[in-house]
């Protein structure tokens, strides 16, 4: 029984593997590497735990090397792709970069009028 389930994992980890090798074949570089710039913008979002959920994930070093490799890939991609495109990404970057700010900031304590 356990062999078969070895066997079951295994055939379903080279059939991902196979969707995973198809897709990139089809992928352009442009394409890939605005997959990665989505990918480390959620991870910044992430580490910088903002939220109940990512709270315990904080790690604004983390964040911060997140939102570099953002900001580095922004122009290295610009020149494949589309000017609306890029701009939402430069807005997200800059999104990125002053909710990077505002999480190194203390908590304001609220005041009673």
């Amino acid at each position: 029984m356990e062999e078969e389930v070895t066997r079951d994992l295994q055939a379903e980890e080279a059939e991902m593997l196979a969707r995973f090798q198809e897709e990139l074949r089809r992928m352009t570089v442009s394409e890939h590497l605005i997959t990665m710039m989505q990918s480390v913008a959620a991870l910044a979002v992430r580490k910088m735990g903002m939220t109940a959920e990512t709270s315990s994930e904080r790690d604004m070093d983390q964040a911060k090397l997140a939102i570099e490799a953002f900001r580095v890939l922004v122009p290295v991609v610009e020149s494949s792709r589309p000017a609306v495109e890029m701009q939402a990404h430069k807005s997200m970057l800059a999104e990125l970069q002053m909710a990077y700010v505002g999480a190194l900031q203390p908590p304001q304590e609220a005041t009673a009028d």
